[in-house]
């Protein structure tokens, strides 16, 4: 069973684990320049250079990996106006609001 990401992501590499996985097999890095969710990564045994062009992405992976308490009560806040579809367009745009 693989490890899944706590991040869903377009084009996401998850259900193609089966197949990349097995590629992957003898070789003792992986550089991984369009990380997305990072699922890739989160599998390979082995050290890992991953990176992306969505600044907003790498932040948000960093800070799970490093800050994770934090992180995680940050992601818990997003939750009390509830988990439906008015209340994400909102977090939504406030997150628009303030780019980095």
């Amino acid at each position: 069973m693989y490890k899944k990401s706590f991040l869903k992501w377009p084009g996401g590499k998850s259900k193609l684990l089966p197949v990349i996985m097995p590629e992957l097999a003898g070789h003792n890095r992986l550089i991984e320049p369009f990380c997305g969710s990072a699922v890739v990564s989160l599998n390979f045994d082995g050290p890992t250079l991953t990176s992306d062009a969505n600044a907003h992405l790498i932040l948000c992976l960093l800070a799970a990996a490093h800050l994770t308490d934090t992180f995680i009560a940050q992601c818990e806040s997003l939750f009390i106006g509830g988990n439906n579809s008015a209340h994400f367009y909102e977090v939504r745009r406030m997150f628009n609001l303030n780019p980095l």
